[in-house]
């Protein structure tokens, strides 16, 4: 994936994670220079809560949410979508991720 801090110079992006993941300041500081972060305020947000949370999203991160095609036709502006794991197959729907021209990464050093 292309370092994120040199795409759409001019862009700020909307930062969501759709669950609860463990991130120092250090990680949130270096993630609000490219823009606002918000951070999921439950485990396991509720369908309806996950569709509020995406809404103005550019950018979702997740551990253990799927993102499916209701989740992406909810972010209009969705730009990436990234799993916060080594692989996505099982957790993103790429068919759908590619109709909405959303990019799917994972961390592959996670």
């Amino acid at each position: 994936m292309r370092n994120l801090m040199y795409t759409h110079h001019t862009m700020k992006h909307r930062i969501v994670f759709l669950d609860q993941l463990t991130l120092t300041p250090t990680h949130i500081a270096k993630l609000k220079k490219l823009g606002s972060v918000r951070l999921a305020e439950t485990a396991w947000p509720t369908e309806k809560d996950l569709l509020r949370l995406v809404a103005p999203s550019t950018i979702l991160i997740s551990k253990w949410i799927n993102i499916g095609e209701k989740i992406l036709a909810a972010a209009p502006n969705l730009k990436y979508a990234v799993m916060a794991m080594t692989g996505y197959h099982d957790w993103v729907d790429v068919q759908a991720a590619q109709k909405y021209n959303v990019k799917v990464s994972n961390v592959p050093v996670f």
